[in-house]
């Protein structure tokens, strides 16, 4: 895989704490960023997930004794549930991620069918909008505001911008295999304008792609795409910032660098 973009590439980089450390510096990471954002969704969710548990331990016992102790052990199993259905959906990201990612950079399709239907999900929407993908899983930072990223694609379209005249605009793309929330608009925006400010080229359009981790049922599509045009982008942004000064100010808890913004 070859491109003329050129990305500077960090010196120094650590990934492994809730920051990047990024030639000796910590850069906030644009998704514990965007977790200060509420999810009122995924409340509900967790409690019926929790209470499906309880029901089908109870249904099991259905006319017999049950002592306090039993009880309690279901509560303590259904509390369970939720964390183990996020991890497991986060596991099944991971391998998504990797697969699409390989992909790209070989052409090479995985040997899991469930894996292979979220490539072919990847290529379908990847040539029905005509795309060029020329980067994956590629670092972006903006030193100014402090924040880095993840890109999982970063590639090119032809797009007019008149009645004769087509560029090969700059494009880049994020992945969900679970819910998409309102924030990967954010995301990509945020993602979009450190690309900007460390090559120099505009993004024209940043694409949020959501590839199911369930087998689509007959007649419902592999994927779902939204994309987002530069105004989009640029919309997005500044709620990305609105989030980023919130997160700086209350994401680890009270920061006194903001006297007189929060207190005296």
């Amino acid at each position: 895989m070859t491109t003329t973009l050129k990305i500077p590439k960090p010196s120094t980089l650590d990934r492994s704490s809730k920051t990047y450390t990024i030639n000796g510096e910590s850069y906030h990471r644009v998704t514990t960023v965007l977790g200060i954002l509420g999810k009122p969704a995924l409340v509900p969710w967790a409690t019926k997930t929790a209470l499906a548990q309880c029901e089908e331990a109870l249904l099991k016992r259905t006319g017999a004794h049950i002592t306090h102790a039993e009880i309690t052990d279901i509560i303590k199993e259904a509390r369970k549930k939720p964390d183990q259905a996020r991890d497991k959906a986060a596991d099944f990201g991971s391998l998504a991620h990797a697969s699409i990612e390989n992909y790209i950079r070989t052409s090479n399709m995985p040997s899991e069918p469930e894996l292979q239907r979220v490539v072919s999900a990847f290529e379908e929407w990847r040539t029905t909008n005509g795309l060029s993908i020329e980067i994956s899983e590629n670092l972006v930072w903006d030193e100014t505001l402090g924040y880095g990223g993840t890109v999982d694609a970063i590639g090119y379209k032809q797009l007019a911008i008149g009645p004769a005249t087509m560029v090969n605009a700059l494009i880049l793309a994020d992945w969900k295999t679970g819910g998409l929330y309102r924030e990967a608009y954010l995301q990509v925006a945020a993602y979009a304008h450190a690309l900007e400010v460390m090559t120099g080229e505009i993004v024209q359009e940043a694409w949020t792609v959501r590839i199911p981790r369930d087998a689509p049922k007959e007649g419902e599509p592999s994927f779902q795409a939204h994309k987002l045009t530069r105004q989009h982008i640029l919309d997005n942004f500044e709620l990305f910032k609105n989030a980023l000064s919130l997160y700086k100010m209350l994401g680890d808890g009270w920061s006194y660098e903001y006297k007189g913004v929060l207190h005296e």
